[in-house]
């Protein structure tokens, strides 16, 4: 079997793209930074890849709002070729700051297939503060994602300032009835954290 191909976005502000590279390279896959204006520039190198990768960072300053200048810019430039990547058998990945434009471009939670508006949105932390910290997580052993296929738990850090994860009661309604909530916060005990 063939080597699934990555593309690793790189641009203004985006940072831990080569730590992004090298987990993809070790877990098998053939990775390669690519910088957003090369990818406007020769849109058809995402149709012979399998992996997207956004790593985190603040891109573009993250001026208007974490994530969405580059969000704005890859609608504006590449909204049908992403649209015709998510409809193949394919993978992204949305690390910190690119979940934020995932968010933004609609690819997350995914309830409406394809790329266009924002389903849900990442709000201001409700302290008003950036928050920079260990927490725990339970996987959903039911979610159909393939990042967390086999995950129990994990101990991992958050940072951010605008992390606080809000959805229209529909939204949610969707996201537990499709089984579409991959992690819960949990205490480190295990039990749930219920937001705190």
């Amino acid at each position: 079997m063939a080597a699934p191909r990555a593309i690793v976005l790189t641009g203004y502000g985006i940072n831990c793209e080569e730590e992004t590279r090298f987990a993809l390279t070790q877990a098998g896959a053939v990775a390669e930074i690519v910088h957003i204006n090369d990818i406007i520039a020769q849109p058809q190198r995402l149709a012979t890849t399998q992996i997207f990768a956004f790593p985190g960072g603040f891109s573009y300053g993250d001026d208007t709002g974490s994530g969405k200048a580059l969000a704005n810019k890859i609608r504006n430039n590449l909204q049908e070729e992403f649209l015709a990547f998510v409809s193949r058998d394919t993978l992204m990945l949305g690390i910190c700051n690119g979940f934020q434009v995932m968010v933004n471009l609609g690819l997350v939670p995914g309830l409406t297939p394809g790329v266009g508006s924002a389903e849900v949105s990442l709000e201001y932390n409700t302290t008003n503060r950036y928050q920079c910290r260990w927490v725990d997580v339970a996987a959903e052993a039911e979610c159909p994602a393939v990042f967390t296929r086999g995950v129990r738990r994990l101990h991992l850090p958050v940072a951010h300032g605008e992390g606080r994860f809000y959805a229209p009661p529909s939204a949610l309604v969707q996201l537990e009835s499709r089984r579409l909530v991959a992690l819960r916060y949990i205490r480190p005990e295990g039990s749930p954290a219920r937001g705190e």
